[in-house]
């Protein structure tokens, strides 16, 4: 499901990245559909791929999940883009916080550039996109299904993800298994995806359940 979420967030135009999208910066690089998103655009596109993380064990996880260049979250965006030679990027990716980075999107984005947003659960002030003419997009990976559009798509994206994995382009993300459907795992799956420091994906198997 994550490489479908990532999929439609970013291959949105014929499976394509819109037209002049070259440079892409995912915020939180690290998390489930972050390190797949990296691995589907490495994969299917020529773009330069950028990802933030901040402790050095996300970073180098994003490093092994091939981005071209990884940035420090907690720090100034704008001014590490700029320290290496890139004054804005043409499309931004948020996994998470979706809210608080909005601020700095007009720093960070090209006029004209794409934002796609992954949890919108709040409501958003997006007014100080307008100058800059920013595209937004939401995702929902269930969209196709839900309104009848196309859902032979989703058949297509995951023989295109078996033919990557077969391939070696892309590879689990899986990080933490937690054996059997218990309360307990279930309330530490949800307090590490909270902490917001979880690399890759974390998974309950039921088949541990007793």
């Amino acid at each position: 499901m994550s490489f479908q979420t990532a999929w439609g967030a970013l291959l949105r135009n014929d499976n394509q990245l819109p037209a002049g999208v070259n440079t892409v910066l995912i915020l939180g690089g690290a998390g489930g559909i972050g390190s797949i998103a990296i691995q589907l655009l490495k994969a299917r596109t020529s773009a330069r791929v950028i990802a933030t993380a901040s402790r050095p064990e996300s970073k180098q996880w994003v490093a092994a999940m091939g981005a071209d260049m990884v940035l420090d979250h907690s720090q100034d965006l704008a001014a590490q883009l700029t320290q290496h030679g890139i004054e804005q990027v043409d499309m931004v990716l948020t996994t998470r916080s979706s809210a608080s980075h909005l601020a700095a999107m007009p720093q960070l984005l090209k006029a004209y550039g794409y934002l796609a947003l992954l949890d919108v659960q709040q409501s958003l002030d997006v007014s100080g996109l307008t100058p800059h003419s920013i595209s937004v997009h939401l995702e929902n990976v269930f969209t196709r299904v839900i309104t009848n559009q196309h859902p032979e798509q989703q058949g297509f994206i995951l023989r295109e993800l078996t033919q990557f994995v077969e391939t070696g382009k892309v590879r689990s993300t899986l990080q933490k298994t937690l054996l059997g459907l218990t309360s307990e795992n279930i309330r530490t799956a949800h307090e590490t995806i909270e902490r917001g420091d979880m690399i890759g994906k974390i998974v309950l198997d039921l088949g541990g359940a007793h």
